[in-house]
């Protein structure tokens, strides 16, 4: 049995990547996360004006088993996005 590992990964900091690509990482980093919560306001703006989420709300909550449907979902998206993050194929860079 060989339990030898092998190191695939250069041995590189972001620290000491040159200052121009820093902050190009960190301001696409921050716009991500901007562009993100503001989808996520809009999101739930829309659910509250238009009545759906209260509708959603009532949907999981009245059921005998809707609230366990909804846990089962938030799973199978849990697994499908662990399912994509340890995939080996990613974009070029």
């Amino acid at each position: 049995m060989n339990t030898t590992f092998e190191n695939t990964y250069d041995n590189y900091s972001a620290a000491e990547a040159l200052p121009e690509e820093r902050a190009s990482f960190i301001r696409k980093t921050y716009a991500h996360l901007a562009g993100a919560v503001l989808i996520f306001i809009l999101m739930e703006a829309y659910l509250i004006n238009s009545g759906a989420g209260l509708w959603i709300a009532q949907t999981m909550l009245g059921g005998r088993f809707s609230w366990l449907i909804v846990l089962g979902a938030f799973m199978g998206v849990s697994m499908l996005a662990t399912w994509w993050a340890n995939s080996q194929t990613s974009k070029a860079m």
